[in-house]
């Protein structure tokens, strides 16, 4: 799958902290991300293939081009426990704080909300519950 030039290119400036408007006059860009972070809240570091990862899913899970996805925030966060602020009814968790991370994107149908743990196992969540915190960095 394709990662639109313009998802790519937030991605890179992010992981390089920058806060810089996209020139869309810039031309496609050919680089790839590679093992750094990225963020879209200063100071929390979430993997570029995390952020790609979510992306792909929300892709797969909504049938909308990746073109069409756009990320809103990717955050490290803590959950009150496994079940990643998105608990199903008849389902038991593991009740532990869980590091994790929380993509949020915009389709053309509006907010996707992707739910991770560090392992990189996604879930979609519609419904779910905050974080209970973000660590500082």
């Amino acid at each position: 799958m394709r990662i639109s030039t313009a998802l790519l290119a937030v991605v890179l400036l992010a992981a390089c902290g920058s806060e810089a408007e996209l020139d869309e006059s810039a031309g496609p860009s050919t680089t790839q991300p590679d093992d750094s972070t990225t963020t879209t809240d200063p100071g929390l570091a979430v993997p570029d293939d995390v952020v790609i990862a979510a992306i792909n899913q929300a892709a797969v899970d909504t049938e909308f081009d990746t073109e069409s996805l756009q990320v809103m925030s990717a955050q490290q966060v803590v959950w009150s426990d496994g079940s990643l602020g998105c608990s199903q009814e008849g389902q038991s968790y593991i009740q532990v704080l869980t590091d994790g991370y929380w993509v949020t994107l915009e389709s053309p149908e509006g907010e996707l909300d992707y739910r991770a743990t560090l392992e990189g196992e996604f879930q979609r969540c519609e419904d779910g519950q905050p974080p209970v915190s973000i660590p500082d960095r």
